[in-house]
Formats: structure tokens, C-alpha cells, sequence
């Protein structure tokens, strides 16, 4: 089934439409049984643009040779204590839908950005994940799905006008779902 939405949602996600997408992965969770996964439709990330984009700004001008910056979302599913995200800078231009490549970034790691807005259900990564409940696994993974396309749909709403002169890819950890942005 996970796969299955994640085909469903795949161009959606590329193309930007991040509403779309998650309207349709929250419509497959709603037919699940009711669990403690499905109050992630209440929260949403609440970050502020303009900070996120002064550390955008930050990361690309203390390293003029960067064409692309990579954000990565932690592992949030085994950290419920601290979700937050990375920035990785790559001085090549290797946008293609292969992206193996990105292990191998060109800068030094950013400095964490804590994410906020979603603190009362990291709780529930706390005290059902961890546990490894496998009654409420589907609705886990799609909760997980959502967490990363909510992620998504912050950075960019955030970067979308942000002319950074440089593309901007965004993911979680062990995730191949990407967005692309490119300037």
C-alpha cells in the first residue's frame, strides 16, 4: 500500500503540489482504523520563512561555489525528541533522478534548524513507535509520509521566490522523495 501512495503522489511532489499530496495520503490514513498516528492532521510545521531563508542565504554565501544545497530532515522516526534539519552544499550540478550522489556533498554539515509546530505529536513517535507496535504500523508509515511532505511543503513555500542562485533539494533521511527547486 505504501508504495502504492507513493506512486500515486510521486509527480504531485515534484511538480510542488504539496497540498494535493497530502490531501491524498491524509485520505488513506482516514481509512484506516482510528490510532494515535492519525492526529499528525492536525499539526503542521510552523517555522518562520524568514529565518529558514537567512539560514538558506547563510549557508550558500559562506560557500560562493555551491550549486546545489541538499535539506535533510533527520531520522525523525527513530529521534522523537528533536526533529530538525540539514543543509549540504555540492559544488557539481547533478540534477537527475539518480541521487546516490548525495552522500557525497562538497561543504561541511549546516547548523541543525529545529523544527516547530509539530512538538505534541513527536509524543506519539515517543510513546507508540519506539515500542514497536506493529498494530498501528500502516497508519505509522503513513504518518511518516506526511511528516516528510509536510517538511517539504514548509521549505518550499519558504524558498519559492528566495532567487538563491542555486537549487535546493529537499528529503528526509533514508527517503526518496524528492523536491527540486531550480534557479
Amino acid at each position: 500500500m505504501w508504495y502504492d501512495v507513493i506512486d500515486h503522489i510521486q509527480e504531485d511532489v515534484s511538480l510542488g503540489y504539496f497540498p494535493k499530496a497530502i490531501e491524498y495520503v491524509a485520505t488513506q490514513l482516514n481509512k484506516m482504523p482510528p490510532s494515535p498516528f492519525h492526529t499528525v492532521l492536525q499539526y503542521d510545521f510552523q517555522n518562520d520563512c524568514v529565518n529558514l531563508l537567512r539560514h538558506f542565504r547563510s549557508f550558500k554565501e559562506s560557500k560562493s561555489a555551491i550549486r546545489i544545497i541538499y535539506a535533510e530532515m533527520n531520522g525523525f522516526y527513530i529521534n522523537p525528541d528533536d526533529w530538525y534539519f540539514e543543509l549540504f552544499g555540492y559544488t557539481h550540478s547533478k540534477l537527475n533522478t539518480n541521487y546516490g550522489w548525495l552522500a557525497d556533498w562538497d561543504s561541511k554539515f549546516s547548523k541543525q534548524v529545529s523544527l516547530i509546530g509539530m512538538e505534541k505529536f513527536m509524543q506519539v513517535y515517543k510513546s507508540h513507535y519506539i515500542s514497536d507496535n506493529v498494530t498501528y504500523q500502516k497508519a505509522k508509515d503513513l504518518a511518516d509520509l506526511l511528516i516528510v511532505l509536510k517538511f517539504q511543503q514548509l521549505l518550499a513555500g519558504c524558498l519559492q521566490a528566495s532567487k538563491l542562485n542555486c537549487s535546493v533539494i529537499v528529503s528526509a533521511h533514508e527517503y526518496d522523495l524528492f523536491f527540486k527547486l531550480t534557479y
